[in-house]
């Protein structure tokens, strides 16, 4: 039977322990982001818009940031800190809004949902729980933009 030496067993400990962790950290999902903006761009005005439809994972809450957002403001909603590249993002530009979810207390997914498509009107308030999450589509006559704005309950 052959020893490994170990610096190597050592070595191969890290990198499994470090793609273990890189599975359990929040990932961008593309496929969220490719459903939101082809469902947007079809919604008629009048529409309602039901985020817990649209997803197919599980969330206990989803938060709302527009351009510009700090991290701390970000970290102040969500009620932990979050080390993600996009965070930095969203405070320099206003290309996109980040829908971030939330469940057990950490970040399961988020989004990126750009500007173009539409802007999302929540007023002061965030943090909002699948049947929270329902948002009405408002499209102007004149122009392409889309406002969503938030409605009562869904269930469903």
């Amino acid at each position: 039977m052959r020893n490994t030496p170990p610096h190597r067993s050592a070595l191969l400990l890290v990198g499994i322990i470090l793609l273990w962790l890189a599975s359990c950290t929040a990932s961008s999902n593309r496929k969220l982001q490719s459903d939101l903006q082809k469902t947007l761009q079809v919604s008629a005005d009048g529409t309602v818009l039901h985020l817990s439809a649209i997803t197919q994972f599980k969330w206990e809450k989803v938060f709302i940031f527009g351009p510009y957002t700090s991290r701390r403001a970000i970290e102040q909603a969500l009620g932990f800190h979050w080390a993600s590249p996009v965070v930095k993002e969203i405070e320099s530009s206003d290309s996109f809004e980040l829908l971030i979810f939330v469940r057990n207390g950490r970040v399961v997914q988020y989004a990126r949902v750009q500007r173009r498509s539409a802007d999302w009107d929540i007023s002061d308030q965030n943090g909002f729980t699948p049947s929270e999450s329902s948002f009405l589509v408002r499209r102007p006559s004149a122009g392409d933009g889309i406002t969503l704005k938030r409605v009562g309950s869904f269930k469903g």
